[in-house]
């Protein structure tokens, strides 16, 4: 008797790469909605370029598929399968209007806070320096938490949690406040944002808010609570990003804003304002030295301050 050889039934290379685009336009939908839930903000370019990955991706597994398609297009039951596919793509664009467009834009405000002393519910103040926010002047906020040393120092890990979810609150409030969080450790956009903002340094459990436009018109926010928040936002605003200046006066014997060489037989003295200097630049304040001479104060002077001045 003569054996009977089944011949190996190979998958087509067609298959593959059906597959391929199959798992391409998910892999790219998948990453749009998790840019969308964590807040963080793509360019266009990155946002346009997601999107192909999910048409190019879906348009490669129609072509393979394309056989199985047209039969199911063209059975019996073809009206109904249309019917039905047009049903789901019409509640998926609802919803993609509702969660995205809708309520983020025009329905922010109006929420259910079934918490103890409402958490999340931002206060009056807030709501009105949020919504004073234009959309020709949009603003950024980030809030950046180093989470691993955090945790490290036995900080409240529940308390951080929540203040994260108060501040993506700020960004309910309004289409023209986007809202970030990053851990200035390690994310490399946080060294971006120090490198934009010609930031000396990165606040640690604390924030910065920008223009969009401008990414040097900013204040530093040391913490993270509502007031603290608010309050840079409002200044922000009101400055339009413009530094403030500070002059300390000299020639009087005033302590110093930096380490001076001792005079010749004396010991170096560390009393200065190097510390204080460095925080002011920090809350956006430019800082200089003025010798009060006949020409009186700078025009350019905000606030003029004279520390242990020791001559008249």
């Amino acid at each position: 008797m003569s054996e009977t050889h089944t011949p190996e039934r190979r998958i087509p290379a067609s298959f593959w790469l059906g597959l391929v685009g199959a798992i391409a336009a998910l892999l790219g939908l998948l990453a749009l909605v998790w840019f969308k839930v964590e807040n963080k903000e793509l360019t266009a370019a990155q946002n346009w370029a997601l999107l192909a990955v999910v048409i190019v991706g879906l348009l490669v597994w129609a072509w393979v598929n394309r056989a199985e398609l047209a039969t199911m297009l063209t059975s019996r039951g073809a009206a109904l399968n249309t019917n039905a596919i047009l049903s789901l793509l019409a509640v998926a664009a609802i919803a993609f209007v509702l969660n995205y467009w809708l309520i983020p834009r025009h329905l922010g405000r109006y929420k259910l806070d079934l918490t103890a002393g409402h958490y999340y519910t931002l206060s009056e103040q807030t709501k009105n320096v949020v919504g004073a926010i234009t959309a020709a002047d949009p603003i950024e906020l980030v809030a950046f938490i180093p989470e691993d040393s955090y945790r490290q120092l036995g900080g409240d890990v529940r308390a951080l949690e929540l203040n994260r979810k108060r501040l993506e609150e700020y960004g309910r409030l309004s289409g023209n406040l986007s809202v970030k969080t990053l851990d200035p450790n390690i994310a490399t956009e946080a060294r971006q944002i120090r490198e934009e903002s010609s930031l000396p340094s990165l606040p640690q459990l604390g924030a910065i808010v920008r223009f969009k436009k401008d990414p040097t018109a900013l204040e530093t926010i040391q913490g993270l609570d509502e007031s603290q928040i608010t309050q840079g936002l409002s200044k922000l605003l009101d400055s339009k990003g413009v530094k403030r200046k500070v002059y300390f006066l000299t020639g009087h014997g005033e302590m110093p804003l930096t380490q001076v060489a001792p005079e010749p037989g004396k010991p170096l003295s560390g009393i200065n304002l190097a510390a204080y200097k460095n925080d002011l630049e920090q809350n956006r304040y430019e800082v200089a030295e003025q010798p009060l001479i006949a020409t009186g104060v700078p025009a350019d002077c905000d606030v003029l301050v004279s520390i242990g001045a020791r001559t008249a």
